[in-house]
């Protein structure tokens, strides 16, 4: 009698765990990220965009690597180019800028690899990051990584890319936008 009991007890808990576990991972889909680009949103907000700077990490498509890069393997990488765009250049754009802060990011689903091709980060003069994109090659959702998060993609971020990028790499670049 006693060995169902427990055989009951240990059900009842398994059955509990797995509805906290169902519930918990029905809510990610409604998260939102809104709170990692408050630090860029006030700085232009002030009028402060001469501040800062936007740094662009492109490695072309058409590079073979042997592993999915990271963002710290693409910065190293000997193949790598870096753009620097001064902040007088980006007050040009406040209104695109402002239209990126101000998009609501979605976590993925489901997290996966990015073998990341271009990075954009914003920076303040003292050198601290205050916004940065991470984008191309994972799953099915066109994700990339804001802020250090997996988020589906959203054109905005493009934009802000087109905007900045020399027109060779911007050809190279469009085989990622026809898939």
């Amino acid at each position: 009698m006693s060995t169902q009991k427990g055989l009951v007890v240990v059900n009842v808990v398994v059955l509990l765990l797995l509805i906290n576990t169902m519930l918990i991972g029905c809510r990610r889909d409604d998260m939102s990220l809104t709170e990692p680009t408050t630090q860029l949103s006030e700085i232009i907000e002030e009028g402060k965009l001469s501040e800062v700077s936007l740094t662009i990490y492109y490695m072309s498509p058409l590079i073979a690597t042997r592993y999915p890069l990271s963002v710290d393997d693409l910065i190293t990488h000997s193949k790598v180019d870096q753009i620097d765009i001064s902040g007088e250049r980006l007050e040009a754009y406040v209104e695109l800028l402002n239209r990126m802060v101000d998009t609501t990011l979605i976590p993925v689903r489901k997290e996966s690899y990015l073998s990341v091709r271009i990075y954009y980060v914003f920076k303040t003069e003292k050198a601290s990051e205050v916004f940065e994109v991470a984008m191309w090659g994972g799953n099915d959702e066109k994700s990339m990584l804001v802020n250090g998060v997996e988020v589906v993609g959203d054109e905005i971020f493009d934009e802000v890319l087109k905007a900045f990028l020399p027109d060779n790499m911007l050809r190279e670049a469009e085989m990622y936008y026809v898939r």
